[in-house]
């Protein structure tokens, strides 16, 4: 298997290109075993970690080294000098029964172990780079934000991808957060300009509401965050909300409780596995029975308020309680 270099300020395609690399890894028959991460390791912890060969027959573990030093910094001293050309060795001898990824924000090329890895990363070695597109290429990061909604089944259009470009810059991490807050809000349905004129008094506090109000904690810090957030927003838009939320939540953990992996339940919402690992995660203190409860109450409140039972304003703080 190849040697990699994974690099690029561009974080969420570096992360989102790791992910499935470690979930292939993670589905070989060695499992967790199969894999190995190594942050910002010294170089001797990765002359012995490269150096320790694989008893898996017929498998290929994954050794990822993040952030490791040589490509920031040059060389110390004779002793890192002869450390650098035995590291070299050996990663041409542990490509064989290992798969190695290196991931660095930058790899300075003007440095002795980039220059010399570069130089034995010919196929099936290989570079994988992702930047962050230049200031003025903004049809280029449209384009970006366009393919990435469209992997995790987030329907736009164009001008609402260049307006989202235009109001939060070029990098796609807080941009596929923006975007799947509109795909929340309107239900899964294809995100309008209006859509986003609308999103634009729901910051993320809103969603941090929501998320903490799952969770039962309604400390009276939430509180004051919720009457702050009903000075610019209708309670009819946070109970929309609330309602696309408890859906979306329940979902997951049914899926999980009668036993879908993290990858069937993504396929079913349509979702990209190592995003829904991360929603599981924040969710993770929330049961299926609270879930089910709060649908019901969503679904009273809701009747409540549209045959005139119940004030709007009223109907959110009863919910909100719960």
């Amino acid at each position: 298997m190849p040697i990699t270099l994974l690099s690029g300020d561009d974080t969420y395609r570096v992360q989102r290109h790791l992910n499935q690399i470690r979930t292939q890894a993670l589905q070989s028959p060695l499992g967790e075993l199969g894999v190995q991460r190594l942050e910002d390791p010294t170089p001797q912890a990765l002359l012995e970690a490269v150096g320790t060969r694989s008893l898996a027959f017929g498998c290929l573990p994954l050794l990822e080294v993040n952030q490791f030093c040589w490509f920031n910094r040059a060389t110390k001293d004779t002793h890192e000098d002869n450390q650098l050309k035995n590291l070299l060795e050996s990663l041409q001898e542990a490509a064989v029964d290992k798969d190695i990824w290196f991931v660095t924000p930058k790899a300075d090329g003007k440095l002795k172990f980039t220059k010399q890895l570069k130089a034995i990363l010919t196929p099936p070695n290989m570079e994988i780079a992702y930047a962050i597109p230049p200031f003025w290429d903004v049809q280029t990061a449209v384009a970006l934000l366009l393919t990435e909604c469209q992997q995790e089944g987030i329907k736009l259009d164009r001008p609402v991808a260049q307006r989202l470009v235009e109001a939060n810059g070029f990098a796609l991490q807080p941009l596929m957060t923006e975007c799947r807050k509109l795909w929340v809000y309107t239900g899964n349905k294809p995100v309008t300009l209006k859509d986003l004129a609308v999103m634009g008094h729901l910051g993320e506090g809103t969603f941090e509401l929501i998320r903490q109000w799952l969770n039962r904690q309604q400390t009276p810090q939430f509180w004051l965050a919720l009457h702050e957030a009903l000075l610019t927003q209708h309670p009819l838009q946070l109970m929309a909300l609330l309602h696309h939320q408890v859906d979306y939540v329940q979902g997951m953990k049914i899926g999980l409780q009668v036993g879908q992996s993290v990858d069937e339940i993504a396929n079913r919402l349509g979702k990209k596995s190592f995003f829904i690992q991360k929603e599981l995660e924040r969710f993770s203190g929330v049961s299926v029975e609270r879930l089910t409860h709060l649908k019901k109450q969503l679904l009273q409140v809701d009747f409540d308020v549209k045959t005139g039972g119940l004030e709007p304003h009223l109907a959110l703080d009863v919910l909100m309680a719960s």
